[in-house]
């Protein structure tokens, strides 16, 4: 397979996005940027519905195919209708709550439990007495991401970006070394590939298994990097590029990691 960066669709939602989200199905895509939230149908890029609200800074996911849900930057999480940007719900969630980054089953988590960046697993039932630390890396953990499956765990080290198993924490395999400090990093629907983004400003799919990297699109690294559901596009935000008017300012891309011929 290759990430050959072919550019599926372009999405300009004005300021740039500060976030953004697919649908569970991989039919809408999200954009949000302080105050506003636009839904785009990526079948032909048409904007479905936009959000003018102070409710609006992050948009977090979605609730099914119908809601998109935000975040006010501080302890409120609201929920908009997909098609009409009618506010549905609001809901108060604690910074503390935030923190956690339940796995996809959802029977365990794990947050940032100390200084320096030590992050622990728990279990979510045992109300904080089973828990272990993810351990066997080189210096602090800036970024941890589940695997699908939520058997594993991916992050971002000095060593590099490695994988631990949820299990017990422990270290299964260094993938790969980034070019610069990671921002982001997200696993693929089928747990095959990551999504990993740097600040120098490089969104780079890589090998879960092995860590080969597989190709790069130029995207902003302060603005995010999403799959969609089908494992196969990914969404950025391109940054800037000197000298090429086609890339002058922050557009939304939708990119197709294609799989090589034999």
């Amino acid at each position: 397979m290759t990430a050959d960066g072919e550019i599926a669709r372009t999405l300009n939602h004005g300021v740039a996005p500060t976030s953004l989200s697919w649908s569970p199905e991989g039919s809408h895509l999200a954009t949000a940027s302080w105050g506003q939230m636009k839904v785009w149908r990526v079948a032909d890029g048409a904007q479905v519905a936009r959000m003018v609200s102070g409710e609006v800074y992050e948009v977090k996911g979605w609730v099914g195919e119908g809601q998109v849900v935000t975040w006010n930057g501080e302890e409120s999480f609201a929920s908009w209708d997909r098609d009409s940007g009618r506010l549905v719900d609001k809901e108060f969630i604690s910074i503390g709550q935030q923190q956690m980054v339940p796995s996809p089953d959802g029977k365990l988590a794990t947050w940032q439990s100390g200084a320096g960046g030590v992050y622990t697993v728990f279990s979510v039932d045992s109300d904080g007495h089973d828990e272990w630390p993810l351990r066997g890396h080189e210096g602090p953990v800036a970024q941890v991401a589940w695997s699908p499956d939520s058997a594993e765990l991916a992050g971002a080290t000095d060593s590099g970006v490695v994988v631990w198993n949820a299990a017990d924490g422990e270290l299964d395999r260094v993938l790969w070394t980034p070019s610069a400090a990671v921002r982001d990093i997200e696993w693929n629907a089928t747990g095959s590939l990551l999504l990993v983004l740097t600040e120098d400003g490089y969104a780079t799919v890589i090998d879960a298994a092995e860590g080969t990297e597989m190709g790069a699109s130029v995207a902003d690294a302060t603005l995010g990097a999403v799959w969609a559901r089908d494992g196969w596009h990914f969404a950025v935000v391109s940054r800037p590029v000197e000298n090429r008017p086609d890339q002058s300012d922050n557009s939304l891309l939708i990119l197709r990691v294609a799989e090589a011929s034999e």
